[in-house]
């Protein structure tokens, strides 16, 4: 997180908490987040941007190395990072899904998934491994969820 405010003039001490998580929001969890929405992840890797995310959180609100960040998360209303990939696979799946019939990548979804497994698509794999997707609670136990899910998995 230093590396990318320090070079602006940011200091982390100038700002609130509030501030400085903002800041956190706006320019760092977006790098964190690039590319979360297309990769099936292992859990070790998801460990790995929770413990990034982690540690930008205390660099913000200026904590302890070892302090828990279970408190800061909640202050500010950000879920961990394996939270947040499920969550932008799901919006991801149920925009291709309502896609207009003539855009391309509507019509390239039906020659994935009918592809063979040796072909290693990610499409079936994001669509399989992903609980909200999979979950009939939310999805009405249909396979194609309806437009407007939850709001709480939309932010």
């Amino acid at each position: 997180m230093r590396r990318f405010l320090l070079p602006v003039g940011i200091r982390s001490p100038g700002f609130s908490r509030l501030t400085a998580t903002r800041l956190y929001t706006i320019f760092i969890r977006p790098r964190f987040e690039y590319g979360l929405c297309i990769c099936t992840f292992l859990q070790k890797q998801l460990a790995l941007l929770d413990r990034a995310q982690d540690q930008c959180l205390r660099l913000a609100f200026g904590g302890h190395p070892r302090a828990s960040t279970t408190v800061f998360k909640h202050l500010t209303s950000t879920p961990s990072m394996h939270v947040r990939a499920h969550t932008l696979v799901l919006k991801m799946i149920i925009r291709v899904h309502h896609l207009p019939d003539d855009c391309l990548l509507a019509k390239l979804v039906p020659f994935v998934t009918a592809a063979p497994i040796k072909s290693r698509f990610r499409w079936p794999a994001l669509m399989r491994q992903n609980p909200l997707w999979s979950n009939p609670q939310y999805t009405g136990g249909s396979t194609c969820p309806p437009l407007c899910l939850s709001s709480k998995y939309w932010h």
